[in-house]
């Protein structure tokens, strides 16, 4: 799992570190979308993003990855450079989505899946490239600061 630490927010700007590489953007920039998304995703400090590639069942994991397609109303699949899985997002939801779109997606993998099947996720919450996170338990969007 890839490490991502906040190093600074403020004002909009964010500094991460990544490894041993920084990546820098701001709020809503199209720029560095991955690197805004990963820091607000839960407003944490040191953060695991999970490849899609080594998530298994029952797991909970943060995923980073582009909106690959929107399967129906409720569901859509993520895609990483390691591979690509669904994502619920439970049928009270609106689709917050679009294809192309970079989200950070936070989430419990289904422990139900039939051995040899890629278990779908459960969202509980997803963060947009423009810094906003919606609570998909409470239909909430916490906007990101300007």
């Amino acid at each position: 799992m890839a490490k991502i630490k906040l190093i600074l927010l403020i004002g909009g700007a964010v500094l991460l570190l990544a490894g041993n590489k920084a990546i820098a953007g701001a709020a809503g920039e199209r720029g560095e979308p991955e690197a805004v998304s990963a820091a607000l995703v839960a407003g944490a400090v040191d953060m695991p993003v999970t490849p899609i590639s080594k998530v298994r069942r029952g797991q909970e994991v943060t995923l980073l990855g582009r909106v690959d397609r929107i399967r129906d109303e409720d569901e859509f699949t993520l895609r990483d450079d390691t591979g690509k899985i669904k994502i619920y997002i439970g049928w009270k939801n609106e689709m917050p989505v679009s294809v192309g779109e970079t989200v950070t997606v936070a989430g419990r993998a289904d422990d139900d899946a039939f051995p040899g099947m890629r278990p779908e996720i459960y969202a509980r919450a997803i963060i947009l490239s423009n810094g906003d996170r919606i609570n998909l338990r409470t239909g909430q969007t916490e906007r990101a600061s300007n």
